[in-house]
């Protein structure tokens, strides 16, 4: 309630809809696909814009260096593009996550599991010892933060794929964490998709084969290099909803 000249009301009833306004929310549906490509494939990435070329508007551009590592579509919708995707064997999604959180705000989507991990040694006050453990995250862990301006919602978004191995050398009594992790900032409209990369990993393998007790040079070898990429697809849809200016004035 607010009591005051004419003028001053007035004034006032100019600013209010410019502070009373309902905090914006965001929708952000994803995909995370794993592709495995060969070497002479090239990216994920660029796997995925031979793919869409021709379907769906798109746009590569550059967030982080002069290389391309993320692709804009326009147009479409993120579940039209899974169907596209998932035919091709090369894609195999890792998690699809649905998020909707304020502008401003965090969240996350997690999926996986706690594994326990040896901490330091503790001593209480009677002298006695004894092993801390902690619990860490393993899996999918997928985090957003948008933050709306206007047309525009500047989205910092993460992505951690992670998995605990046994330890061959150092601390063998605890695991350790193998994970791949990307985090970045981008600029969104409401409504288009955004497919980023980056995350690559390539693995190469030997085998021998032949009898053991053949000469060495009887036998026959080979070796094979083979590359996964992780892709992240995801959409933003920004609440339209406006809120109602404060009613009361006198």
């Amino acid at each position: 309630m607010f009591y005051g000249t004419k003028a001053n009301i007035a004034k006032i009833q100019q600013v209010l809809p410019q502070l009373d306004t309902k905090t914006r929310e965001v929708f952000v549906a994803a995909y995370v696909f794993e592709v495995q490509t060969a070497e002479h494939n090239g990216s994920g990435l660029a796997l995925a814009a031979k793919l869409l070329n021709g379907k769906v508007q798109i746009a590569t551009g550059s967030l982080t260096g002069s290389f391309d590592n993320y692709i804009r579509v326009t147009g479409s919708r993120i579940d039209a593009l899974y169907e596209l995707f998932r035919q091709d064997s090369r894609f195999h999604v890792v998690s699809s996550p649905r998020l909707r959180v304020q502008s401003g705000n965090k969240a996350q989507f997690s999926v996986g599991s706690e594994v326990p991990v040896l901490g330091g040694i503790q001593i209480d006050n009677n002298g006695g010892k004894y092993q801390s453990i902690s619990y860490k995250n393993s899996g999918g862990i997928f985090e957003i933060q948008p933050n709306v301006r206007g047309d525009i919602t500047d989205l910092t978004v993460s992505q951690q794929l992670s998995t605990f191995v046994k330890t061959d050398t150092g601390v063998n009594d605890s695991p350790t964490l193998l994970k791949r992790e990307v985090s970045t900032s981008v600029g969104v409209r409401s409504g288009d998709i955004i497919v980023l990369g980056g995350l690559a990993e390539t693995k190469s393998s030997e085998a021998e084969t032949g009898l053991t007790f053949l000469p060495k040079s009887w036998k026959s070898s080979s070796d094979e290099k083979s590359k996964s990429d992780i892709l992240i697809f995801l959409q933003l849809d920004v609440d339209q909803e406006k809120a109602q200016p404060f009613e009361r004035l006198k």
